[in-house]
């Protein structure tokens, strides 16, 4: 039998240094105010009622999970979440100890709010005042570069014609040795030629990014400005950077025509520019003259590019299959990425030994179970050996290392993927996916101020990344900032309003605040331009179960076991509508036949990767 004490937590308590308001679902100390999500305050709730006992996993599942199917995952996640708030740690805990094989206990004492409502009532109005400017986690200097760069581009994009110099102070100096290389245009008259020109742009970019002393933003954000009429002021504005990479290619049989130029992002002043008429096998020359004369022009201490003979395709067949597949492989829907591997797989036939094609067939067989097309087992095995040949032919590849530590997640190898990931980085620290992947990680370990360091040093190197801005919407979440996390995640849409992972994401927050009819509307605009995306199906019908309409979420989640009949988590979602609508028999016989092939599909995976 519980204890329960005289305090009554439902009504708040004060616990240490915080005050605990359950009906607002807030803690308070000082003048900082935190949002914690529905469930983790009734964790805190259900620990406070029984506080300095034992409370089993078993009986936090029958009161706060009641009536739900979920693995000992979201509980450990639910505790985690709520020590990173509190300041607490599971090593030297002050709040919150863990009881191994048993469950968790409140070992901090809690007292009542009654003595304090005087002393609150003079704070009342303090807080309102500074609540703005108290939010947790905004205040750090790469959230307000993000911020900046995110107005900056919506003020382009809203009326180009009343660019401007920025009425906002920047908040870092452009440094002298900066650049971004911006998509070269294609010239030829094939369309389908787009590809090729990109994946020169891309070979470049990475040649410098490989030069010490030197600053290029990464693909994606360099990437956002393709098609654009921006001018380059503009450009050094958003991405700090003082030069500015732009170019064409022109393809016409066997021979090429590359011209680029350097432009000083302040100036509009052209530095240098070259033209490069050769026949098509060149293209490899051409791409280490361009980057090396960039390098040249900026960089006094630079004495040559890095010699990466494994990395590097031996043939334009292999160079344009793996590009061409490496563009599609990063609009991550299950079509671009079976086509993806197709071209992989044809790089790898026109060269047997470049390692990061089979790593690239490898992680696109991961994203394909992520994004619902794919069963975990088929994944991983199809994955796997793939993965090995890569790091047999290249031990020090970043791709096999990252795709290794991706796949070790999924299998629940959090260990050894955080240290595959963490490697990946330090052998190449622009090597994006990887951050992102090891971000994911430390969110589902709930380790978030971790979390948010790796998203802020990411987003440094690509700050109009989306994914990696997704993922840093939902570590403010977990954080209890849902109005900063709302804020970021709606200042990318304005740039591209129908991105579904975005409006996946707003949809939760939204969710999250009680704003039912605006998450409904995110969630049918994600289905509407994404209706196979696991994702964008379960956002859906969690938004018509919360409204109450469940044959709408029936009909959405069985539309998309048509075409993903294996997948978990639309299944999980399908088994918890069965227990609110109490169909016993129908949710006891998908329980049943939940897991089929492997118990590792019980992992459920987080959608931004």
């Amino acid at each position: 039998m519980m204890n329960t004490p005289r305090t009554d937590p439902e009504s708040g308590f004060r616990l240490g240094h915080w005050r605990v308001e359950p009906s607002r679902n807030a803690i308070f100390r000082d003048d900082e105010e935190i949002h914690l999500e529905n469930r983790l305050m009734q964790t805190l709730v259900f620990l406070a009622k029984n506080q300095g006992q034992v409370v089993k996993r078993e009986q936090f599942f029958d009161v706060v999970w009641k009536g739900l199917v979920v693995n000992e995952e979201a509980l450990s996640r639910a505790i985690s979440l709520l020590r990173n708030t509190l300041g607490d740690s599971a090593q030297a805990p002050r709040f919150i100890k863990t009881v191994p094989g048993v469950g968790y206990s409140l070992i901090a004492k809690i007292s009542a709010l009654e003595n304090d409502k005087v002393e609150q009532a003079g704070k009342a109005v303090t807080r309102q005042a500074h609540r703005t400017n108290k939010r947790r986690y905004i205040g750090g200097l790469l959230f307000m570069v993000l911020v900046i760069t995110l107005v900056l581009v919506n003020r382009y994009a809203r009326n180009p014609g009343d660019i401007g110099p920025p009425e906002i102070a920047k908040t870092t100096a452009q440094s002298e040795s900066s650049v971004a290389v911006l998509p070269f245009v294609n010239m030829s008259s094939d369309p389908e030629q787009e590809y090729f020109a990109d994946g020169i742009t891309e070979e470049i970019l990475n040649l410098l990014a490989g030069v010490a002393n030197l600053r290029v933003p990464a693909r994606t954000s360099s990437f956002f400005f393709k098609g654009k009429d921006v001018p380059v002021s503009q450009i050094g504005r958003v991405l700090d950077v003082s030069h500015v990479l732009e170019g064409s290619v022109r393809k016409s049989g066997d021979r090429i025509r590359i011209t680029a130029q350097l432009i000083d992002a302040n100036s509009d002043k052209h530095l240098w520019s070259e033209t490069y008429d050769r026949n098509i096998e060149d293209v490899f020359s051409i791409q280490d003259e361009v980057a090396s004369a960039i390098a040249t022009s900026l960089v006094n201490s630079f004495h040559g590019l890095e010699s990466r003979p494994v990395s590097r395709a031996s043939s334009m067949a292999t160079f344009e299959a793996y590009r061409t597949g490496r563009l599609l492989w990063w609009r991550r829907s299950p079509e671009d990425l079976t086509r993806a591997i197709e071209l992989f797989n044809r790089a790898i036939e026109h060269d047997p030994g470049f390692a990061p094609a089979y790593a690239a067939v490898g992680d696109s067989w991961l994203l394909l179970v992520l994004y619902g097309k794919v069963q975990i087992i088929k994944g991983v095995d199809a994955a796997r050996p793939m993965i090995e040949k890569a790091l047999q032919l290249d031990p020090d590849s970043a791709e096999a290392l990252a795709a290794r530590g991706l796949m070790r997640l999924m299998i629940g190898e959090k260990d050894q993927a955080e240290r595959d990931l963490r490697h990946a980085i330090d052998l190449d620290q622009d090597y994006i996916p990887a951050y992102a992947w090891l971000s994911s990680l430390l969110s589902d370990l709930g380790r978030a101020p971790e979390q948010a360091a790796v998203l802020q040093e990411a987003l440094a190197i690509d700050p109009l990344n989306k994914i990696l801005t997704n993922n840093y919407a939902s570590n403010l979440m977990s954080r209890g900032d849902a109005e900063g996390a709302k804020e970021l995640v709606q200042s990318l849409l304005r740039l591209q309003p129908e991105f579904p992972t975005l409006l996946i994401q707003l949809s939760e927050i939204q969710l999250n605040n009680g704003e039912l009819f605006e998450a409904w509307r995110s969630a049918t605009r994600a289905h509407e331009q994404a209706p196979e995306n696991t994702m964008a199906i379960l956002a859906l019908a969690k938004a018509w179960i919360e409204v109450g309409a469940y044959g709408e979420a029936e009909t959405v989640m069985k539309q998309g076991l048509t075409h993903s009949p294996g997948n978990v988590n639309i299944k999980l979602q399908y088994l918890q509508l069965l227990n609110i609508q109490k169909r016993v028999d129908e949710a006891q016989a998908l329980k049943d036949n939940l897991f089929p092939e492997d118990i590792s599909e019980r992992h459920r995976f987080p959608p931004e990767l």
